[in-house]
């Protein structure tokens, strides 16, 4: 799910005017993803300070961009309250290609088909039945597991709830011209099959799922084959050719469109759910705490603010951008703002 302003796409719709629009964020080198070893050093730390298993801590160090960084946040974890306890959680910037949206995006609730529906298995749409809600790992570990009928049971509820994204949350104007800007929030995830397929982990979006499913959209990458074809080597590659295109390119301005979409695209930013310390007696498990957070946001979420009070604050990030690109003076700006007032 996903809260947060669509910037980009709020300011430039086609009725804004000529030169009203915030300018593209520029583009930059990518770093190279992260040699063996120190992502092993940061799969350690999240397995010595938050009893998490081997294969949710790989997961979740593989995906980060700098795990020295994500080490040294882990020593000093965020902590979130939720009903039950305190969730821990680490901030850092992820690889899109190594994360997942939830494949049951629980926006797509209204059209979920249920499985005592006489429809399961009538049309493409209730070929398989709807995935379960993931439960929490078993050893009190910070993990989720999801059970899966086949490998194809994931392809089929990732492609509905892509469809249903784009028809009804579609970011994808707002992430072309800036990528994502606020943080999506990972959950390591244990996708078990029920057929003879091994198990995978991958992390997984318990906010933020249109947002990934756009950036993978984009980045021609289908969602439901994340978990099972992670290769750092070709990650590794494919960087190096977008960082010889921005070298080539000479001015970021002057990068063929298509190359900064997708540089934008690459990496974003996540808050990884680490860890859960349940209150003394109560029987809050991770998977509990996870639900609960999210629905902290979605469902008692903040009343909002109203559309003159949206307006302003977007206004704000404006003109602090336009003066900070030294596009026009302090003067300038006051100038600009009043001529704008005056026009509403």
């Amino acid at each position: 799910m996903d809260t947060g302003t669509k910037i980009g796409e709020h300011l430039m719709e086609p009725s804004s005017g000529a030169g009203e629009t915030v300018l593209p964020r520029p583009v930059e080198a990518l770093p190279l993803p992260a040699l063996a070893a120190a992502t092993r050093k940061l799969a350690d730390k999240l397995i010595e300070h938050f009893t998490m298993g081997e294969p949710a801590a790989l997961a979740l160090a593989q995906a980060v961009v700098d795990p020295s960084a994500a080490r040294r946040a882990a020593e000093s974890p965020e902590r979130l309250r939720v009903p039950g306890g305190v969730i821990l959680a680490i901030r850092a910037d992820v690889w899109a290609r190594y994360i997942i949206p939830d494949p049951r995006n629980p926006r797509i609730g209204p059209s979920r088909r249920h499985p005592a529906s006489n429809l399961i298995g009538t049309g493409e749409s209730t070929r398989f039945r709807p995935l379960a809600e993931p439960i929490a790992a078993s050893g009190s570990r910070p993990e989720l597991v999801q059970r899966l009928a086949n490998q194809e049971h994931l392809a089929w509820a990732a492609q509905l709830s892509k469809e249903y994204v784009l028809d009804h949350n579609d970011w994808r104007e707002s992430l072309r011209h800036q990528g994502v800007m606020t943080e999506v929030w990972l959950a390591a995830t244990a996708f078990q099959h029920e057929d003879s397929t091994p198990g995978v982990t991958v992390p997984v979006t318990v906010e933020g799922s249109s947002r990934v499913t756009c950036a993978h959209d984009l980045l021609a990458l289908r969602s439901a084959d994340v978990p099972y074809i992670r290769d750092t080597a070709k990650l590794r590659s494919h960087i190096r050719k977008l960082n010889e295109a921005i070298t080539t390119a000479g001015d970021p301005a002057q990068v063929d469109p298509e190359v900064a979409v997708t540089v934008r695209c690459e990496r974003l930013p996540a808050l990884l759910l680490v860890g859960f310390e349940p209150h003394d007696g109560t029987t809050a498990d991770f998977g509990v705490a996870v639900k609960s957070l999210v629905a902290l946001r979605h469902v008692d979420s903040p009343k909002p603010w109203g559309e003159a009070a949206e307006n302003e604050a977007l206004a704000d990030a404006v003109v602090d951008e336009i003066e900070r690109r030294t596009l026009i003076t302090p003067t300038k700006t006051v100038s600009y703002v009043v001529s704008r007032v005056r026009r509403l």
